[in-house]
């Protein structure tokens, strides 16, 4: 492949839509420096299912001719990562993570070299820290989220770790353990969540919800946002009819009844609220009937309106984004968990993970996603 071609495929054709900068520190000291010639981004987070472990911010960046930078990406550098995915400038959004790998593929020249170089947010890369901590009886599960967070923010140049909120309570516990498997734990005890931002990563009660909204529909000029591709499906990956939750070292306690079981692990401090909590989750799983599963928009079907990165990042990062989706005349109230980005010169893809308002916990008056009676649940 010739010189030119080779360039062609990696930066692609037509109008320059998504754009990217890739700064660097290294760990080990000096000045930050940019990766240029990148040719495409992607970005992925969240749950796909509503009882999934949160999955932590990973990205990945493509581009050619490393030779021209300054110096090179190595494993544990920071890297913020910049993308400008729409054609109106108002989609500009930064993450935050640090270098897990980079390899370099070589041609013949230095100009059609090809790099690629991955990226984890503060989640997976202060959750591998590993150590222990206490709990006490009947406690905050709040204090079990700082102890967490403190023995992450302890590790110099590691993230940052904090705590929202709590509800639960926590039994006598000495927990030996990576941070990661700690905070799942944590989730599972409250019915809470994690949220990344920065170098930031929060421990987020059940009680915590998103107030943004977004709408699409597929109904030309009507002023809201479309999708290139609504994905339905059978309600079964977020479908229980029995919830068992095992808080540690007490009875376990059941909500529900049949053979769709899914259990729950704990550390609750009584079983009356563990099984609170299980009749929390069974409510969130009772779900049989079909539902958006999952949205996909372009910047190609938005253009110029601001529509990109910065909204997958509000409405599926911070917990509980609701999303009104019309299709062929039906309304869905969805909450979306989790998402996927890509983004190269030719547009962006966004796809959205979504389980129906009936699983979530809020009623909120005078919203048009949360407010609908009859299209959620409530909490405890």
């Amino acid at each position: 492949m010739v010189e030119e071609e080779r360039q062609t495929a990696f930066y692609g054709e037509g109008v320059l839509v998504a754009t990217a900068t890739v700064s660097v520190t290294p760990s080990g000291g000096g000045g930050s420096y940019l990766l240029t010639n990148i040719s495409s981004v992607g970005f992925s987070w969240g749950r796909r299912n509503i009882l999934d472990e949160y999955s932590g911010l990973t990205a990945v960046a493509y581009g050619f001719n490393p030779s021209a930078w300054a110096s090179s990406p190595k494993v544990g550098d920071k890297v913020v990562m910049t993308v400008l995915a729409d054609q109106s400038g108002s989609g500009t959004t930064s993450v935050t993570g640090w270098v897990s790998d980079y390899s370099v593929r070589y041609g013949q020249k230095t100009t059609i070299d090809t790099w690629e170089l991955s990226i984890e947010g503060p989640f997976i890369s202060g959750g591998r820290t590993y150590g222990s901590i206490t709990t006490s009886a009947g406690a905050s599960v709040s204090l079990m989220g700082s102890s967490i967070a403190t023995l992450v923010n302890t590790v110099s140049g590691a993230p940052t770790f904090s705590v929202s909120g709590g509800s639960s309570t926590t039994s006598a516990q000495t927990i030996t353990d990576t941070a990661a498997d700690m905070a799942s734990l944590w989730c599972r005890t409250e019915g809470g969540t994690i949220v990344e931002y920065d170098q930031y990563a929060q421990l987020t009660d059940r009680n915590t919800m998103n107030a943004t909204t977004g709408t699409f529909t597929d109904v030309p000029g009507d002023g809201n946002f479309k999708y290139t591709e609504l994905v339905f499906r059978s309600a079964a990956d977020n479908y229980s009819t029995k919830i068992v939750v095992q808080p540690s070292g007490l009875a376990a306690q059941t909500s529900g009844s049949g053979a769709y079981t899914q259990q729950v692990a704990t550390i609750n401090s009584t079983t009356g609220e563990a099984a609170n909590l299980a009749g929390y989750y069974k409510l969130q799983t009772d779900l049989s009937t079909s539902v958006p599963s999952s949205i996909t928009y372009t910047d190609a079907v938005n253009p110029g309106n601001g529509l990109g990165v910065n909204d997958a990042l509000q409405w599926a990062n911070y917990p509980n984004g609701a999303v009104n989706i019309t299709f062929r005349g039906s309304t869905y109230k969805t909450i979306a968990i989790g998402a996927d980005l890509s983004a190269d010169a030719s547009d962006f893809r966004v796809t959205l993970y979504l389980v129906s308002s009936l699983a979530d916990a809020f009623l909120v008056l005078n919203s048009s996603a949360l407010g609908i009676l009859n299209t959620n649940k409530l909490g405890f």
